[in-house]
């Protein structure tokens, strides 16, 4: 008898307590933060501790971070001009290929998962194929910007 009331004792009492930190780790969105000392502090939904650095090419992460690269691709303007990129993914050389004629030269900017740019440049398109060297570039999932005086295109790459 004393055993089953402990027990029933110890399941109540752990019921509560897993509710309890339940409602501790909802979070309703995230933020940024840049302490003094030049530390980036992240949070995000459900995370509620450091998520990420960076100093010196090293860069530190936990958790999962949402992007909104999808809300930028949604807005491509593909009545002006669309662009598909290959090989995707890519080991060294990346093209995109360009819907329509692009006289003007094209910039390009990729940012890493965390936002920070890791590659620039303008460069003119020949034939409808813009053609980089990404090979500097770790293996990883990259959101790239190309812009001119035409248009303004998001899309995602994958180097492996």
């Amino acid at each position: 008898m004393r055993t089953t009331l402990f027990f029933i004792f110890l399941l109540a009492f752990s019921d509560s307590f897993s509710q309890h930190l339940h409602h501790q780790m909802i979070s309703a969105q995230g933020t940024t933060k840049k302490t003094v000392s030049g530390l980036v502090v992240q949070q995000t939904i459900g995370q509620q501790t450091t998520t990420g650095n960076h100093s010196d090419g090293i860069v530190v992460q936990q958790g999962f971070q949402q992007t909104f690269w999808n809300t930028h691709i949604a807005k491509n303007e593909t009545a002006i001009v669309s662009v598909v990129s290959f090989p995707n993914p890519f080991v060294e050389g990346l093209n995109f290929q360009f819907s329509t004629s692009i006289d003007a030269p094209v910039s390009v900017m990729i940012f890493d998962v965390s936002g920070r740019l890791v590659f620039t440049n303008e460069q003119a398109v020949v034939g409808n194929l813009l053609t980089l060297d990404l090979s500097r570039l770790a293996a990883a999932e990259y959101l790239v910007q190309l812009r001119t005086s035409q248009f303004h295109l998001f899309t995602k790459i994958l180097k492996i």
